[in-house]
């Protein structure tokens, strides 16, 4: 089930980093909806919890969708610094430099998104600053 793919090629988890991206930003509105759930730390705490869950159950964090970005090349594009951890601490060599279609590693992702905290995570784990997309931005 959880290598299931959609029209996309998205797995379950690439749906839900999606997913949980478009709550992160819409925030806001759905604390209006449901006023007992005031603190965004609730959505990081409980995704670390599925993310945990996923990965107890064997899912390939290796596993691209058809721009062959991985769920890596997501983490690194949001604010979700606990998943990002969780998912390169699963100890797949060359996760952390691991390219889309397109020659974007996680690091151009969480550049792309000025995520601070996902750049040093990343660098932290080794990965290589200098690896150039296709349009040859490092």
């Amino acid at each position: 089930m959880l290598g299931a793919r959609d029209g996309n090629g998205w797995t379950p988890v690439h749906i839900a980093f999606i997913g949980s991206k478009f709550l992160l930003r819409n925030w806001q509105s759905y604390n209006q909806l449901h006023p007992r759930i005031s603190q965004r730390k609730y959505l990081h705490k409980h995704y670390a919890d599925f993310m945990k869950a996923v990965l107890e159950k064997g899912f390939n964090v290796i596993e691209k969708d058809q721009h062959g970005a991985s769920v890596v090349h997501y983490a690194a594009g949001t604010d979700m610094i606990t998943a990002l951890q969780l998912l390169l601490d699963q100890g797949y060599p060359g996760l952390v430099n691991q390219e889309d279609k397109f020659g974007s590693t996680p690091l151009h992702y969480a550049a792309f998104a000025n995520n601070t905290d996902a750049v040093k995570c990343l660098l932290n784990k080794g990965c290589e600053k200098d690896k150039r997309d296709c349009k040859g931005r490092t």
